[in-house]
């Protein structure tokens, strides 16, 4: 089941937009964090996109909760690891973590 949404991961990695996060859910999921741009029309294409191929709907709405890194599960006691950080593209310079 990983490697499914890895290679699905990847796939937006390369081709479509920068990735700067992927976690594990502390279940059984990868969750990915991308770069965000200022243009919302490719946002919103881009949110559609991910939609189809897997991505939670209601992670539309600013109010829905969202795996939070290294944060603990209630319902498993797992931890949401970070299995990869890309912190050039999360906007952050080297030297601030």
């Amino acid at each position: 089941m990983h490697t499914c949404m890895a290679s699905v991961l990847r796939f937006f990695h390369e081709e479509i937009r920068p990735l700067v996060m992927v976690m594990y859910s502390g279940n059984n999921s990868l969750h990915g964090w991308f770069q965000a741009y200022d243009d919302e029309y490719y946002n919103r294409r881009f949110f559609e996109t991910a939609v189809m191929l897997g991505a939670d709907p209601a992670l539309e709405k600013p109010e829905q909760p969202a795996r939070t890194p290294n944060a603990i599960r209630r319902n498993t006691g797992k931890k949401q690891e970070v299995y990869w950080f890309n912190p050039k593209k999360a906007g952050m310079h080297t030297d601030e973590y």
